[in-house]
């Protein structure tokens, strides 16, 4: 069996999933796990879009957060500036670390299309 993406290697695992034959450098390229590009690419499209609910999710909670900040400190009597620079400090915090697995994400499917588009793409 050839392999599915590189048509002049032999393959020498086959996708756990779609059956379809991975060479060596398919393989690797998913650390060996049994899963072919296509069926990465599958998961990482559908990783995509959960970590976009994520990011929308805490920043919707950290204005609404920073707006029960903002009436407390009317409240209160305090300052209303500091209150104000909870809304962006909030959502830099919780959602740097899921906008760099974003821009991975972006990456690695960007590669993986061009991959299986060309048939004998290099991953």
């Amino acid at each position: 069996m050839k392999c599915f993406i590189h048509s002049a290697l032999e393959s020498v695992a086959v996708c756990k999933r779609c059956g379809k034959g991975m060479c060596s450098d398919c393989s690797s390229y998913t650390n060996h796990s049994g899963i072919c590009p296509s069926c990465k690419l599958e998961d990482y499209e559908a990783e995509h879009i959960e970590v976009k609910k994520k990011i929308i999710f805490k920043i919707i909670w950290s204005v609404l957060f920073a707006l029960i900040a903002i009436i407390c400190a009317i409240a209160l009597s305090l300052p209303i500036f500091w209150a104000g620079l909870i809304i962006p400090l909030i959502i830099m915090a919780t959602s740097i670390v899921l906008f760099k697995r974003i821009n991975f994400l972006d990456g690695e499917i960007l590669k993986l299309r061009s991959a299986l588009s060309q048939g004998t793409g290099v991953i």
